[in-house]
């Protein structure tokens, strides 16, 4: 079934106010469960990410890719349900009053959310090895923050795939600049880029890729 068409058969149907009209007769209680619903998704989506992104489980492109399509969505749908109705409702909830006492501040704080980040680094050190599927999900990852001139950077990036990387042209795409062995150095670089003042290593410091504890040992 078409429901591109559907939905613009119903638009013409019953005018351009209906969904306005069904949201605005939703039960208070009901609208709670669907931002609760919507926020549970948003951290079930976010997880793998989060412990990607901290390098504590393998990176996978597909994941990523996947994931991040639906966060694109449902960072919108838990707002809807903060309609002035749901304020003082019996159905259980966390929100605290000053999301309606203080409507400004909490549509600034949305927009802070919302508001795409100037970096993003990547951690891979648990990828040894990559093929042409995954270097094509970086790059169609790398494309997308691009649209919002967010840098990526890479970091724990082993021996095979920066050669693959260097081959494929992704090492160009993404910069020599913004492609490490480890987190201190990404790190720093994220903080050159935001205007920060860099870290020192720490000590001792412990490389995680093999090319780096070589070097440590010339």
């Amino acid at each position: 079934m078409n429901w591109k068409l559907v939905t613009a058969g119903l638009t013409l149907a019953l005018g351009a106010g209906f969904m306005t009209n069904v949201l605005a007769q939703a039960k208070p209680e009901v609208l709670v469960q669907q931002r609760q619903a919507a926020m549970t998704l948003q951290l079930k989506y976010l997880g793998p990410l989060f412990g990607m992104a901290q390098g504590k489980v393998p990176f996978n492109a597909e994941i990523v890719a996947r994931n991040a399509g639906y966060l694109n969505v449902l960072d919108k749908m838990a707002w809807d349900g903060f309609a002035e109705s749901t304020k003082g409702t019996s159905a259980k909830t966390r929100a605290l009053p000053a999301i309606w006492t203080e409507a400004d501040r909490f549509k600034e704080a949305i927009d802070l959310i919302e508001k795409p980040v100037p970096v993003v680094i990547l951690r891979i050190r648990h990828v040894p090895a990559i093929d042409a599927t995954g270097l094509h999900m970086i790059k169609e990852f790398l494309h997308e923050l691009r649209k919002d001139s967010t840098t990526l950077i890479l970091s724990g990036v082993h021996t095979q795939p920066l050669f693959a990387m260097e081959r494929s042209g992704l090492w160009d795409e993404v910069g020599e600049e913004n492609i490490f062995g480890n987190i201190d150095d990404a790190l720093n670089r994220a903080r050159e880029i935001l205007g920060l003042p860099k870290a020192p290593r720490p000590v001792p410091f412990v490389p995680v890729v093999e090319r780096e504890r070589d070097n440590d040992k010339k």
